[in-house]
């Protein structure tokens, strides 16, 4: 701006690129700041300009110039000649949406009260005329309702109507679309506006509710509050606001006083159903399920409205479930979620769905109870409610806990927790820090479990909140049991025992008392766990839950065991193994199987035994393979389960028998491998034989696991690929991952011979016992035979033993070899029919579309066949080209910094993980993320698609990344697909995400989590499948920490990080960069390449490149437009005068020589100034301070003439 006042004033010129002095204009003084120089720009303004200005100004956002042609009563004619002068002098912006869009920039100078009434007045009458009740292109309803209030609020009482019209009609299109904050607005300017007193407290009523909803605790507290202060309040409406502080204090887990509020109210007051509601809700939270009930039939009993039966079911339905009667509890949550949803209350079908989930999770039904849950979370989150989304967050959480998800488990209840912390709800954090205790507990975390449960007693002591404390006490039992204090733990847990049995929720109950006999059975007291497993049995039958039935199998079992009779304990250790398999019960089931191991070892069954703890070591290492790192560690470190470790590793090592389902010897074994060879002789389908192949190898050699590994194809570097194509017992991992479960020196060694290898011990085997991956995975065992067919190898067969020597014999080799031909023969012939299949139904499939075109295109099948050839012949090369062009060879830098991001580019492309590329503005992040995109080999034939977040308006960018269907709103006249649907198979790259809104992001981390879209306006999702690479140039963490970005999707895009540095932080790399930029101007414009003189190549290295790789490109090529030779000089980059301005100041001595003010100094004493210290810099060498300065010599002189500079060339500085 202050530039364009100096040309409009015409005391610099721009020619060619250069700044032109008038030498003339030299003495006047410049602007001392931008808003002096916007001042006296707009001094100059015309009326029509003033007005368009003005108006601009006041609306605050884009509008097409139909529309401001209305708002200024302007021609659109005369209007263009007044928006191209606006637009010369920099007071007004365009950008095109729909259509061209015109906005205001800057401040400018503040408008007047009449100012702002007049043109308010003015806008809201032309809404008005265009129909104010609707949405105006360019002008959404909610800026329509804004601007019409804007106008009463200044004076135009005309208006009223219409503004109170156009507010209502907003709020609605708010609620539809759970706009919270723009409800919130439209309701406080209702009141404002509201026809009476009695409108305005329903209005403030209704604030309060969507406070509630939305978690604003204090503001709903406040709305509430303002109605009970009010003068000339009805009944009913004081009522309304009691009980809607009572609902509050609900949320906060204040129930005393809620009970205190709603017990105020009579029965003989309208609102008294209602108060009966809330107190059934604030007793049952306390744990009083019997006077919950009491309430709750009292309610019901009275034909209450069908929204309070509803929230009166719910309370009693939550008391049946805590007392065990679950099918009546399971028939009033379904009940209510349909009423809710016919009443179209989301919060209401939240929570009674959530209730759904409750019963299949206390059935032990996990699969139902997580539907549930997500259902109930996907609810909440379109009310806009965060009490509710915390809930649901958390029984998802205790879903994935139970299932052995324990990451994912963790991260919900920490969601969960961090929700409830943001809203003040202590009755969630209570609930949330209780389970985060327990996983922790799982774990063996043992002081962090504590510090979780300490808050969860803490926040339940403040909502009085008895269940909870009652919880807290059994896990602080719990905590204590494992650390060997068993008469605390003992106290401890019964106490809340008697807590829980005098609330009536027995199915705790019995959880607790399998606590108290499992610190019997640690006490060695068979006595106490019969009379505990005894109890549990008796509660089941009331209760309902039959998962309890597997512990109580397990301690009688435990105390047969324990008193010698063994035979008895067996069969009560497999009765509760069949409950485990049902219910998911993963540390129950490896303590039967090391149980059962102790029985049959005790019985003199060796075999048996061994099995048993093999079995059992598989069931713990299941669990830990879902857990990672720390967690992984410390679980196995868990004292029980090391023991039973040690105690199985012993078992086995003590003879070296195989562990099988049966032993095959002898004529079994014959008789076996000639069924084998049967079944691989009539096998066709490939994925069945090779799962038959290694089932059999493992049957035939007793091994713990095996592996058929078949080679693919050869890589760039000529090795052989390996593909890991089947797999059995391989801690459940998936099959990518299962390649490094193997033995890779020892697989590569039996492709190459062609030999098999077998060693008693890998460890110890000096040919093996050097190998990386032999002392990473602890192998012992291990036998690896080839598959080989007509001379070559096709890959191998192999299995191994991780606990115990000496698994495998010579005669194993014998066998396996002779059945290793068999089976390479088998699988040759099963790829060849595969491919025959493939082939004859590719031919079909051509013969049939061949008569199809027959039919319908006759004599253009050549013409149609030509085109085709000549777009996939293009697509080649463009494809080609694509991948040339991003390819490594064009990030240019070899500087440490740049290597790791090529390190971490080198791990990342072909995988699918989500990439965040974070750095500053100029720094290549789309080329990185292209570069991501076509170096892999899985997602680069498919598209790489585009999106700068911040480009796009929310609504607009929705439609771009989701696409919408014809009719979702005005102009949607077709079906169009979205940016994810475009990428589906391919990579979608999100630039500037952090530029999303809050509920931008809400949608995307749905898309990333459910892998699927909603096009606006759309009955059904779309299912895609693409790469998400996003990139930013702020600090998303910090982002996240300020609330003003979702945690959850910051997790979900920020798997990898590839931080780029500054070009300032790799100065080492800016002469690579100059000279690739030198070669792609000269390729480009068909010239030769120019070279760069030596103050160039320093000032280059010298300047901070504040813009960053981008910056530095720019200047490169508008020097070399302007260059006639071969070689770039300091003249030619006269076009950035703070480039050449660097030229032998280093970036400290610029950052202090740019202290000085410029306040009060002309042109002219600048440029005397520049010109002195060049000359003191170059101790008054006329030649080296013009190259300094990026002028000749010539105009050195006659500037040093003008201004009377005498040089004394005998001067210089020490």
């Amino acid at each position: 701006a202050l530039l364009g006042a100096l040309v409009e004033q015409g005391r610099v010129s721009i020619q060619w690129g250069t700044l032109v002095i008038d030498s003339d204009a030299l003495s006047a003084p410049l602007p001392n700041s931008l808003s002096d120089a916007l001042a006296a720009r707009e001094s100059g303004l015309t009326e029509n300009e003033r007005a368009v200005l003005q108006v601009l100004r006041v609306l605050e956002h884009p509008v097409p110039q139909r529309v401001l042609s209305l708002l200024v009563d302007l021609d659109e004619t005369i209007l263009g000649d007044v928006l191209r002068g606006l637009l010369g002098r920099a007071l007004v912006g365009a950008g095109e949406q729909l259509e061209p869009c015109y906005r205001a920039e800057g401040a400018g100078m503040a408008l007047s009260e009449v100012e702002l009434c007049a043109t308010h007045a003015r806008i809201g009458r032309v809404l008005m005329g265009l129909g104010g009740r609707q949405s105006v292109q360019g002008l959404d309803i909610m800026a329509v309702a804004k601007h019409l209030y804007l106008a009463v609020r200044y004076g135009e009482n005309e208006l009223l109507e219409a503004a109170q019209h156009s507010l209502k009609t907003a709020l609605a299109h708010a609620a539809k679309y759970h706009n919270g904050a723009g409800e919130a607005e439209l309701l406080a300017w209702l009141i404002e506006l509201a026809e009476s007193s009695r409108v305005a407290r329903e209005y403030r009523l209704q604030r309060g509710r969507l406070f509630r909803r939305l978690g604003r605790f204090d503001d709903a507290m406040s709305a509430y509050e303002a109605v009970l202060n009010e003068k000339g309040v009805s009944i009913d409406d004081k009522d309304s606001a009691a009980l809607g502080i009572a609902a509050v204090h609900i949320d906060r887990g204040e129930f005393e006083q809620s009970i205190e509020l709603a017990s105020s109210i009579p029965p003989a007051r309208q609102a008294y159903l209602t108060a009966l509601a809330r107190r059934a809700q604030a007793l049952q939270l306390m744990g009083k399920n019997d006077d919950a009930l009491a309430v709750c039939e009292e309610g019901l009993a009275l034909d209450p409205s069908p929204e309070v039966a509803a929230d009166l079911g719910s309370t009693q339905a939550l008391v049946f479930y805590y007392t065990g009667e679950l099918d009546a509890a399971l028939g009033v949550f379904e009940a209510n979620a349909e009423l809710y949803a016919v009443n179209q209350d989301l919060v209401g079908q939240a929570t009674a769905v959530n209730g759904v989930g409750l019963i299949h999770h206390r059935r032990g039904d996990h699969r139902l109870a997580l539907g549930a849950y997500e259902e109930s979370l996907r609810l909440a989150e379109r009310s806009g409610s965060r009490g509710r989304v915390a809930s649901a967050a958390m029984n998802i959480g205790t879903v994935c806990h139970m299932t052995g998800r324990v990451a994912l488990a963790a991260e919900r209840y920490r969601e969960s927790l961090r929700a409830a912390d943001l809203i003040g709800d202590i009755n969630g954090v209570a609930k949330a820090a209780n389970n985060l205790g327990n996983l922790l507990i799982y774990l063996n975390r043992l002081p962090e479990a504590r510090f979780w449960i300490d808050r969860s007693i803490r926040e339940a002591r403040r909502a009085s909140h008895r269940l909870l404390s009652a919880h807290n006490r059994a896990l602080l039992g719990m905590v204590l049991h494992k650390e060997g204090n068993f008469m605390s733990a003992r106290r401890a847990i019964s106490q809340a025992v008697a807590d829980l049995r005098e609330m009536g929720h027995s199915a705790e109950v019995g959880e607790l008392q399998i606590e108290l006999g499992m610190i019997a059975r640690s006490e060695r007291d068979t006595s106490a766990m019969l009379h505990f497993s005894d109890a549990v049995e008796q509660l089941v039958e009331t209760s309902g839950t039959e998962r309890q039935l597997g512990y109580v199998a397990f301690l009688r079992g435990e105390s047969h065991r324990m008193a010698g009779e063994c035979t008895a304990g067996i069969e009560e250790f497999k009765r509760a193994l069949q409950i485990v398999d049902r219910h998911g019960l993963y540390d129950l089931g490896w303590m039967c199987e090391a149980a059962l191991a102790r029985c049959y070892r005790e019985n003199g069954k060796g075999m048996e035994a061994k099995a048993r703890f093999h079995a059992c070591t598989e069931r713990i290492f299941a669990q830990a393979g879902m857990l990672s790192g720390r967690d992984r560690e410390t679980f196995l470190k868990d004292p029980p389960r090391a023991a039973v470790l040690d105690e199985a590793r012993l078992a086995m090592s003590e003879e070296s028998g195989r562990i099988s389902g049966e032993v095959i010897t002898g004529h079994d074994q014959l008789l076996r491998i000639m069924e084998i060879n049967r079944r691989l002789a009539t096998e066709r389908d490939l994925q069945r034989l090779l799962d038959f192949i290694l089932d059999s190898a493992i049957a035939l050699t007793g091994a713990e696991r095996g592996f058929v590994i078949l080679t693919n194809s050869e890589n760039n570097d000529g090795d052989t690929n390996l593909e890991v194509s089947a797999a059995r017992n391989i801690d459940r991992e998936t099959l990518r991952r299962q390649g490094t479960k193997v033995s890779k020196s020892i697989t590569r060694q039996v492709l190459e011979s062609g030999e098999p290898v077998m060693t008693l011990d890998a460890g110890e085997d000096d040919r093996f016992k050097e190998a990386l991956s032999v002392h990473h995975m602890k192998l012992r065992s291990i036998l690896c035979f080839p598959l080989r067919t007509h001379g070559d190898v096709i890959g191998v067969i192999y299995m191994d033993n991780r606990f115990q020597t000496s698994t495998f014999a010579d005669q194993d080799i014998q066998v396996l070899s002779a059945f290793a031909d068999q089976a390479a023969v088998a699988i040759t012939n099963a790829k060849l029919h595969e491919k025959n299949q493939a082939n004859q139904e590719a031919l079909k499939a051509s013969n049939e579309r061949v008569e199809k075109l027959n039919s319908e295109l006759q004599n253009r099948v050549e013409d149609q066949a030509e085109r085709l050839e000549e777009i996939e012949a293009n697509l080649a090369i463009q494809r080609t080209q694509l991948q040339t062009r991003y390819s490594y060879e064009n990030i240019i830098g070899t500087s440490p910094a740049m290597q790791r991001v090529f390190n971490v580019l080198d791990r990342v492309t072909d995988t699918g993980v989500p990439v965040l590329i974070q750095g500053e503005s100029g720094t290549g992040k789309e080329l990185v993320a292209r570069a991501i995109h076509y170096n892999s080999s899985k997602r680069k034939k498919k598209g790489f698609v585009s999106v700068n977040c911040a480009a796009l308006s929310e609504t607009l960018l929705e439609s771009e990344l989701f696409g919408h269907v014809r009719g979702a709103f005005t102009g949607a006249d077709r079906d169009r697909k979205g940016l994810f649907e475009t990428a589906h198979g391919g990579t979608m790259f999100l630039d500037e995400v952090a530029d999303m809104s809050l509920a931008m992001q809400a949608k995307l981390l749905r898309t990333l989590q459910e892998g699927e879209v909603w096009p606006v306006g759309a009955s059904k999702a779309i299912n895609v499948d693409c790469r998400i690479v996003a990139a930013c140039n702020r600090n998303l963490n910090e982002m996240v920490n300020q609330g003003v970005f979702r945690q959850d999707l910051y997790f979900r895009l920020n798997v990898v990080s590839i931080m780029l540095p500054a070009l300032r932080e790799r100065d080492e790399d800016i002469i690579m960069l100059v000279q690739h930029f030198l070669r792609s101007f000269a390729k480009q414009n068909d010239k030769p390449m120019v070279t760069l003189s030596g103050p160039v190549l320093d000032m280059l290295r010298n300047y901070g490149w504040p813009g960053n790789v981008r910056e530095l490109e720019a200047s490169v090529f508008n020097a070399c437009l302007f260059c006639d030779g071969d070689t770039l000089m300091l003249d030619h980059f006269s076009h950035k005068p703070e480039l050449v301005a660097s030229v032998g100041v280093t970036s400290k001595e610029a950052s202090q020589d740019a202290g000085f003010s410029l306040a009060g100094m002309s042109l002219a004493e600048l440029e005397e100034q520049a010109i002195v210290a060049a000359l003191e810099r170059s101790d008054g060498n006329k030649v080296e301070a013009a190259g300094q300065l990026g002028i000749t010599r010539q105009t050195l002189y006659n500037k040093l003439k003008a201004y009377g500079i005498e040089v004394r060339r005998d001067v210089r500085r020490s």
